[in-house]
């Protein structure tokens, strides 16, 4: 009583995926260490959770998302490779949910690779 215990080891936000629109990728930078930072949170981070529709796809290496706050092409490869099945979750048209790896390159882009999908 009057104190709590902590029983679970202490989680890194980075590992959580944040839900977020497209359109707030604009408010990412990179610390000193090149770590993606989301500025408004000054959170790191390393996933992203998004939703939206497939609007195009280029075979098994690229989805174009949009989310209606912007448009992002997602690289899918890797997924594909793991779990062949959730291509057909990733076709134009289909409404999907997201957990991207978020890298950030020094030539000041970013990349998101999908780590899950699924279809809604």
């Amino acid at each position: 009583p009057g104190w709590l215990a902590l029983g679970a080891p202490h989680r890194d936000i980075g590992d959580a995926a944040l839900k977020i629109f497209l359109a707030e990728l604009r408010h990412v930078g990179l610390d000193g260490d090149g770590r993606v930072v989301y500025a408004r949170l000054r959170q790191h981070l390393r996933r992203v959770w998004l939703q939206g529709y497939v609007i195009m796809r280029d075979d098994d290496d690229l989805v174009d998302v949009d989310d209606g706050s912007a448009v992002m092409s997602l690289d899918i490869a890797e997924l594909l490779r793991a779990q062949p099945q959730v291509g057909a979750a990733l076709q134009p048209g289909r409404y999907v949910s997201c957990v991207c790896l978020l890298d950030a390159h020094p030539e000041g882009f970013l990349e998101l690779r999908a780590e899950s999908a699924c279809a809604l």
